[in-house]
């Protein structure tokens, strides 16, 4: 992750001496459902569990929601109070440092940790586009939508008989 974030900013210094010069970065996402199915996402609807970086309220670099918006959609559809989750908080800093600390010893599982810090904590690797910055309409494709990610939310609750 460090080297794609040099790139970036490798990218932008050029674009800032060269105006000619231009370039694309498209984002993919994680395959949610498959992530949610398999426990590699932060909220298990099944488990009625939620692991909540930071404070939990700015969008992650999945949607354009925040986890503690995600976590209320999910107890909506499930029909339980949001208390009815068993809530942990970590702090994306701590897990992104412990990280870190696993690469150094050769535990690659560290990996991991950095990735679930810098996607959904709010440190200075959380990449949420600025919504002034995304491009969508230009390539014709749509923005993502509170409305959509409820929709998506209903639809994964009724097909997985939760």
């Amino acid at each position: 992750m460090v080297a794609k974030k040099e790139t970036v900013d490798y990218l932008e210094e050029l674009t800032a001496k060269n105006p000619g010069f231009t370039w694309t970065g498209l984002a993919t996402n994680m395959w949610l459902d498959w992530a949610l199915d398999q426990g590699l996402f932060p909220i298990s609807p099944s488990a009625c569990t939620a692991t909540i970086y930071d404070s939990g309220n700015v969008p992650s670099r999945l949607f354009t929601i925040t986890m503690n918006q995600l976590l209320r959609l999910f107890a909506t559809e499930l029909g339980v109070k949001e208390e009815e989750f068993t809530v942990t908080r970590v702090k994306s800093a701590d897990l992104e440092k412990d990280g870190h600390e696993k690469l150094a010893k050769g535990d690659y599982m560290g990996g991991i940790n950095i990735l679930m810090a810098w996607s959904f904590g709010e440190g200075e690797y959380n990449a949420t586009v600025k919504e002034e910055d995304v491009a969508n309409g230009l390539l014709g494709l749509p923005r993502g939508t509170e409305k959509g990610v409820e929709e998506w939310a209903r639809e994964y609750v009724k097909s997985r008989g939760i």
